[in-house]
């Protein structure tokens, strides 16, 4: 005869289904994070690990994560002065250059299969008189938008 299975073999064989099922969503499915407003210099500092001036306003950040894949973002408006600060800040050890206006075209915001919309705030390809630094696979790549005094910045894998 054979024995039956106890309500306690039943709720962990479901717990550990419900576990398997939550870490492979987990890792295949794209998540976003895109608040519907500005945040804080704080929330973005602390989202980006860079940081964002106090004196930042209409800051925007964006993020995604698929897998190994991910990308964040953030766009702020201040003084020229503390856009050169954070800029200066996120990439050290990087000279800022006269940014390239195909560099300013091409930059989106998308996963690795093309499928994310890049977020109309992140209007970098109407910036003028920009300078950049950085990038790499995990390293900030900044922007100085000087005529409209924005700054932008991509980390991503």
């Amino acid at each position: 005869m054979r024995k039956r299975t106890s309500k306690f073999t039943w709720a962990v064989t479901i717990a550990l289904i419900a576990w398997v099922v939550l870490s492979v969503w987990a890792v295949v499915s794209p998540h976003i994070y895109e608040p519907s407003g500005p945040v804080t210099a704080a929330k973005a500092s602390a989202y980006l690990g860079i940081a964002v001036p106090p004196e930042a306003t209409n800051i925007r950040i964006f993020g995604y994560h698929q897998g190994n894949g991910y990308q964040r973002m953030v766009r702020f408006e201040a003084p020229i002065a503390a856009c050169l600060r954070a800029a200066a800040a996120a990439v050290p050890d990087e000279r800022l250059d006269q940014a390239d206006e195909y560099d300013l075209k091409r930059v989106r915001t998308m996963g690795p299969d093309n499928s994310i919309a890049e977020p109309t705030w992140f209007d970098l390809s109407k910036a003028t008189n920009a300078i950049a630094a950085g990038g790499g696979p995990g390293k900030p790549r900044v922007w100085v938008d000087q005529d409209h005094e924005v700054f932008y910045c991509i980390i991503s894998d």
